[in-house]
């Protein structure tokens, strides 16, 4: 139910504001009546009773009934007000109205009894008026807006002609309004956008959509300049599109900075790929040779008896061995600044994986003179690693351990920590070495810094294994921090994601490999002879020489310098197992010769190692999508070979080593 509309009626004359009491008589649910003798009753009735109307004599005893008209800011009349007046002067009317008033009214009976009408009819009028200034208000404020924006409004008849510009458009395009009112918008053209772009835009505005794009346009002087724009169809009432209005911004500034990121990017591929060539060839040029000299030297040294001579190959074989420690350092730095995204991290148990891996240094320890041990404290956990990285990381830590310690020990601890509700793995390596100062703590990270330096430095090295080794632990997820003092030794903690790892998980494991190395032998072909066969597709002549003379008491090996001699004689024998060189020089590269191998009746599940110059785990996923079985890292020693030949062709052998 509507509430009654509440009206004031200010008379001093008792018989006249009953006269309008009676014509309100039979609307009493529609409207509520109250009286006031004089202004200042009528001035705090107002604040009482805020009526919706009020009725008041023009003349008060203390003044005029003009008085109770009430603006606000805006000159608008907050309360509409009727003036009675018992004399119809013309000239007293017309300034009333001026300054008002909705209506003005002649006592006599007659309009004292219609009250209600005449009332009802002005609070019609009233909200006539203030939807109208609701809606003047709306536009005023939205011309404001359209006239004070920094994006360009057009407006357009359905023609597509001109009707209005914001003063935006002046600034940007160089135009006066009166220029271009009356003109179409295809004075911006510059020429240099599609005729199908502009058919586009009128075929969705005329079907009465929005249009989005960019358009590159021309100022005034000339200039051209690009603008982002929205254009969409202005309908009546009844859905009819009357006009078009166009939005746009100026985004010159910005298409510029995207063409300087642009270029920026692909200058940056183009240093990237050009790098990546580098590096490649470098990896090709250094270890080919590398291989075939520390190949050699490792085959001479089995072979000579001259204690003399024997050293100074031992010389021969730690120089390389230095080099090539060089080398790979520089390349897993650029690894890691280049392919993260293509790390992925696996179980690395403690048992089968970490405790023979570091068996591997107790060579090292033996050389040196220095007990070297570990701890396990929880042997039942699994670290979540690349294990590529996490024994490079461990590598050049424990190397650094061997290299600065001259007398004590060194020592590896292992145990379970709970941080953050995370279990990790918390891996300490402990010295008795030279120590670091505190003021070094953070340049050991660096690149290509050490403890000392300059001239004068003490120890050998790049100065980038424990940068290396920082930027692999990040990448793992884990951190690195490190204890010292000078003259006492040094403690660094590496900190991993890790999780436990039952009993029964770790046999289970080990029942999988079995059965796999089982499957892998079952599908090798062993001659009748006793050895298999197996093939080497490599274009350096010493290489060949120095594998065949590895391999020569565990398999008969054939080689070949080019992918076509290999797909060539591969039809006509069948080998156990094929190593592929992957850059092959000129012609048909590793990779292709494994694929069209691949395709030869009886090869289809053939290992096939790649033999690489260098492989980061970006080139391992991509090997491994082209159908070879693994990589074997140029430059190799006996060792590695024999170790992964006898794992796929002969697990048997592999356990009895072990």
């Amino acid at each position: 139910m509507l509430s009654a509309n509440k009206i004031l009626v200010v008379e001093d004359e008792l018989a006249h504001f009953e006269l309008i009491e009676r014509g309100f008589e039979k609307r009493k649910n529609e409207f509520v009546l109250r009286r006031a003798i004089n202004l200042e009753e009528a001035h705090k009735a107002i604040i009482e009773f805020q009526p919706n109307l009020i009725i008041s004599d023009w003349k008060l005893p203390d003044g005029n009934g003009t008085d109770l008209i009430i603006k606000d800011s805006h000159d608008y009349l907050k309360v509409p007000i009727i003036l009675m007046t018992s004399y119809g002067y013309e000239t007293f009317a017309v300034e009333a109205m001026k300054l008002g008033v909705l209506d003005y009214i002649v006592k006599s009976p007659d309009i004292f009894f219609d009250m209600a009408h005449i009332a009802e009819r002005t609070l019609r009028e009233w909200d006539t008026i203030v939807e109208k200034r609701k809606i003047e208000d709306r536009l005023r404020k939205l011309s404001t807006a359209v006239e004070q924006s920094h994006v360009i409004n057009v407006i357009t008849d359905t023609n597509g002609v001109i009707e209005y510009v914001n003063p935006i458009f002046e600034t940007i395009t160089g135009y006066k309004s009166v220029e271009v009112l009356g003109g179409t918008p295809s004075l911006l053209k510059s020429g240099k956008m599609e005729r199908t772009l502009y058919n586009d835009l009128w075929t969705t505005i005329l079907a009465g959509n929005e249009w989005k794009g960019e358009l590159h346009n021309k100022r005034k002087n000339g200039e051209l300049y690009w603008e982002s724009a929205s254009i969409s169809p202005i309908k009546d009432e009844t859905g009819r599109i009357t006009n078009f209005l166009k939005v746009s911004e100026d985004i010159n500034e910005k298409k510029k900075m995207e063409m300087e990121l642009k270029y920026a990017l692909e200058k940056a591929e183009e240093s990237n790929r050009l790098k990546s060539s580098i590096l490649s060839n470098m990896n090709h040029e250094f270890r080919t040779p590398l291989m075939g000299i520390l190949g050699m030297t490792e085959l001479l040294i089995e072979e000579i008896d001259d204690e003399n001579h024997e050293q100074m190959l031992e010389r021969v074989r730690a120089s390389g061995k230095r080099l090539m420690t060089t080398l790979n350092s520089i390349l897993d730095l650029s690894e890691l600044e280049s392919d993260r995204t293509f790390f992925k991290l696996s179980e690395y148990s403690i048992d089968d994986f970490f405790i023979p891996f570091l068996k591997k240094f107790n060579k090292t320890a033996e050389e040196r003179n220095l007990p070297f041990s570990y701890e396990i404290k929880n042997p039942d956990l699994a670290l979540l690693v690349y294990e590529r990285f996490f024994e490079q990381v461990l590598t050049n830590i424990i190397e650094n351990s061997f290299k600065y310690t001259t007398s004590g020990h060194i020592k590896v601890i292992i145990e379970s920590v709970d941080l953050d509700s995370k279990l990790w793995a918390k891996i300490s390596i402990e010295d008795t070495g030279i120590g670091i100062a505190p003021e070094n703590f953070d340049l050991i990270f660096e690149e290509f810094r050490q403890a000392s330096e300059g001239m004068s430095r003490n120890y050998e090295g790049s100065g980038l294994g424990l940068t290396i080794a920082k930027k692999m632990i990040e990448v793992m997820k884990g951190s690195i921090s490190v204890i010292s003092k000078e003259n006492v030794g040094s403690t660094f903690t590496i900190l991993l994601p890790a999780m436990k790892i039952a009993k029964q998980t770790k046999e289970e494991e080990k029942e999988k490999w079995n059965t796999t190395i089982n499957d892998i032998r079952k599908k090798v072909f062993v001659p009748a002879g006793g050895k298999p066969l197996i093939l080497f597709v490599e274009d350096n002549k010493l290489n060949q020489e120095v594998t065949k003379l590895f391999l020569k008491d565990l398999a008969l090996v054939d080689c070949v310098s080019d992918g076509r001699s290999a797909i060539n004689i591969v039809n006509e024998k069948l080998y156990s197992l094929i190593l592929m060189d992957i850059n092959l020089g000129a012609g048909m590269d590793g990779i292709e010769a494994t694929r069209q191998i691949r395709q030869i009746r009886g090869y289809e599940k053939t290992p096939i190692i790649a033999v690489t110059g260098y492989a980061s785990n970006s080139d391992r996923e991509k090997f491994i999508a082209f159908g070879l079985t693994d990589i074997l890292v140029k430059p190799f020693n006996k060792d590695e070979i024999l170790e992964l030949v006898i794992q796929i062709l002969k697990p048997e052998q592999k356990k009895q080593m072990e």
